[in-house]
């Protein structure tokens, strides 16, 4: 983990070019946390289907903030 530290911890790091796939909230956050496309895993038509199959595919205890969580960071998420 020394190179985690020292570019995450140390230096920091910077989103300078993140591209979203769609203008749609759920499916871009949804490939920003898990770094995988949002058509294979979120619904295009509503925030509650996109979360029942996020969560079918068990990615609830894969992504972004279970991560942080994990390494004994405070993850918290509201709103938008």
């Amino acid at each position: 983990m020394p190179l985690l530290k020292k570019y995450i911890a140390d230096e920091g790091t910077r989103f300078e070019r993140h591209y979203a796939t769609t203008a749609q909230c759920c499916p871009s956050r949804t490939s920003l946390w898990t770094g995988k496309q949002h058509i294979i895993r979120t619904a295009l038509t509503s925030a509650r289907r996109a979360w029942v199959k996020f969560v079918a595919q068990n990615l609830n205890d894969h992504y972004f903030p279970i991560w942080l969580t994990n390494t004994q960071y405070n993850a918290y998420y509201t709103g938008k």
